[in-house]
């Protein structure tokens, strides 16, 4: 294993490599508060406070990013009050379905079977995937997200 350190950038770590000095590991205190010696062992967070007056000119509250947005695709689907609807003049030959997604674990996702969606359909669950489709292909997929409460 090689290490490319300067000795005036890292005087420490020559000592280290030297065995001249004698690293023990850091013990916490009720304290919380840090005596040790070594560099770098700790993140000091500042206490901010975001109100004030000299970063007020970077916030803008007054601007509304969504002014000037254009839509490129069309909303199919909305889920209003926990209920889905499709909205479009040909719903019935649009062919859609949903299924909800589910968490396992904290890196994992377990897909329901897919449903034939019905205007008003209440899906119990927290996050739902929409697709539709038209003559075999898929042209639109949505995710709606809510928070589910079962009763």
């Amino acid at each position: 294993m090689y290490f490319l350190f300067s000795n005036y950038a890292f005087p420490f770590l020559q000592d280290y490599f030297d065995n001249s000095i004698e690293v023990s590991p850091l013990i916490f205190n009720s304290a919380l508060k840090n005596d040790s010696e070594i560099w770098l062992d700790f993140c000091e967070l500042p206490e901010v406070d975001p109100w004030d007056p000299t970063i007020m000119e970077y916030i803008k509250p007054e601007k509304d990013h969504m002014l000037n947005c254009t839509r490129k695709l069309p909303e199919h689907s909305k889920l209003i009050n926990g209920q889905l609807f499709i909205y479009s003049n040909e719903s019935d030959a649009m062919n859609c379905q949903m299924r909800c997604l589910l968490p396992k674990g904290d890196w994992k996702i377990r897909y329901k079977s897919w449903k034939k969606v019905e205007n008003g359909t209440k899906p119990e669950c927290d996050v739902i995937e929409i697709e539709c489709q038209k003559d075999g292909t898929i042209y639109y997929k949505y995710i709606h997200v809510q928070i589910y409460r079962s009763r």
